[in-house]
């Protein structure tokens, strides 16, 4: 059974089609609206649910075919197949929140989850890939006051496409503004 889920998405063309993401299990997906749910984590590191939770989860707005995951200290995740299979976009990452822009799906957010007791080579912060997940690159300039504050939630705001909306866990909330 599936008990500790921490994000659910629902495929915005066929709304009988959820994902849930189990903390401790990983992904799940329902073709008949929640009736039965099949697992699907092939790609994943094996210490994601054992040593790590999975903690991010969204769906891309324009493909739905396309999604992203992460945990903590495992990195990035894309599935182009609905969630079948995965494949790791960014390494040593603790993921807090991913965000794909509604206007060009090439450009994705995320933003990091605060692990004081782990240090990984990319810190704090918010990082932007414009090429789909090959590349990325730090954006945020130490948007949050607080140093060790996670970045739980993003959203690109569905406007104004040079804003995004951040959410911490400890440190307020913020807007920042993107080119």
């Amino acid at each position: 059974a599936v008990t500790n889920i921490s994000r659910l998405e629902i495929n915005p063309l066929q709304t009988s089609t959820i994902y849930i993401l189990d903390k401790y299990k990983g992904v799940f997906k329902s073709t008949n609206g929640g009736a039965d749910w099949t697992q699907y984590n092939q790609g994943f590191s094996s210490n994601l649910g054992v040593y790590y939770e999975y903690s991010c989860l969204t769906i891309d707005p324009n493909d739905p075919q396309i999604l992203y995951a992460g945990g903590e200290q495992d990195g990035i995740y894309k599935s182009t197949d609905g969630g079948t299979s995965w494949h790791q976009i960014l390494a040593n990452f603790s993921c807090g929140s991913i965000a794909v822009d509604p206007s060009n799906s090439l450009n994705i957010f995320v933003g990091s989850k605060s692990n004081w007791w782990y240090k990984k080579e990319i810190r704090n912060g918010i990082y932007l890939s414009s090429d789909g997940g090959n590349t990325w690159t730090r954006i945020d300039d130490d948007v949050t006051e607080t140093p060790l504050a996670s970045i739980s939630s993003l959203a690109v705001d569905p406007f104004q496409k040079s804003i995004l909306y951040v959410g911490t866990n400890g440190g307020g909330s913020y807007k920042l503004r993107i080119s």
